[in-house]
């Protein structure tokens, strides 16, 4: 996928990112959507272009560096409460050097 200009990322764990070859390295990820039960290490990490990341209540780990280094994201919008979020295991350094970014919960749109 090296190089692509991705707008919408939808992603429902099938496609395995590993330390040295993240999935998207390379693309312009405006927006991803995560489903399945994990969010995979370094999926985005240091994708620049990300302002925004929606979270599926089946998401029960997010991996190591999976969103650091996204330095535009503006929100996380996670479809379940806010006890619900904080009930996910969460990796090392999983949101790391990101910009300051807002946590929607209860998120109903697209």
């Amino acid at each position: 996928l090296y190089g692509v200009d991705l707008y919408t990322v939808y992603y429902n764990s099938h496609i395995h990112s590993t330390e040295s070859d993240p999935v998207f390295y390379g693309c312009t990820v405006r927006k991803a959507v995560f489903g399945g039960s994990f969010i995979p290490i370094r999926i985005l990490e240091n994708e620049t272009s990300v302002k925004e990341i929606i979270i599926e209540t089946s998401v029960t780990y997010i991996a190591d560096l999976a969103f650091s280094g996204c330095d535009r994201l503006t929100s996380i919008k996670y479809r379940g409460t806010s006890s619900q979020w904080s009930e996910i295991d969460k990796g090392y350094r999983w949101d790391e050097d990101t910009s300051p970014y807002e946590i929607i919960y209860n998120y109903t749109g697209e």
